[in-house]
């Protein structure tokens, strides 16, 4: 029994390690492509889920993804399909969008929250701005609201028909 635990801690390990390199080549390719291409691609997103084609400039935007993750699999010398989470996706948007002050403002408030003492109007201000551009992100991709996509995200129903190489929750290349 010792070395059938070895051997699923080893194989643990080796796909935990497979799963961070995976996981950063797709933050690598994000940062690669456009704020207008990242846009797009949420768009196309919601234009699969409702069922309809991809614009040209939607699918283009899917290109330009799928060129920038397979030139960075190249690099790390990595040969897995990436895929695409909407919320990493989405979340990706939101941070290139805030500005680099409101981002500072987001840090020192959260740790005003942790630590104290109470955050500063700008810093309060600066979140209202965040949470503004967060849900402008989620109506984007045909949410509601925040709580209509992690309803959506974390449900159990079947992923929707897969077209063109993107489904439900996820999109592969």
């Amino acid at each position: 029994m010792g070395t059938l635990r070895r051997r699923l801690e080893a194989l643990e390990k080796a796909l935990s390690v497979r799963d961070k390199a995976r996981e950063e080549t797709i933050k690598e390719a994000l940062h690669r492509i456009s704020l207008e291409e990242l846009d797009l691609l949420i768009d196309a997103m919601l234009a699969l889920r409702q069922g309809r084609e991809l614009t040209e400039r939607e699918a283009a935007a899917k290109q330009a993804y799928t060129s920038a993750l397979e030139t960075r699999c190249v690099c790390r010398g990595l040969t897995v399909r990436g895929i695409l989470d909407v919320s990493k996706l989405i979340a990706e948007a939101v941070i290139r969008k805030v500005s680099d002050q409101d981002l500072d403002l987001l840090i020192s408030g959260g740790n005003a929250v942790r630590q104290g003492p109470e955050p500063t109007a700008a810093e309060l201000a600066a979140f209202a701005r965040w949470r503004a551009t967060k849900e402008a992100q989620y109506r984007r991709a045909g949410f509601g609201s925040l709580a209509e996509f992690e309803s959506w995200y974390a449900s159990d129903k079947p992923a929707l028909a897969d077209r063109g190489g993107m489904g439900g929750k996820r999109w592969e290349t």
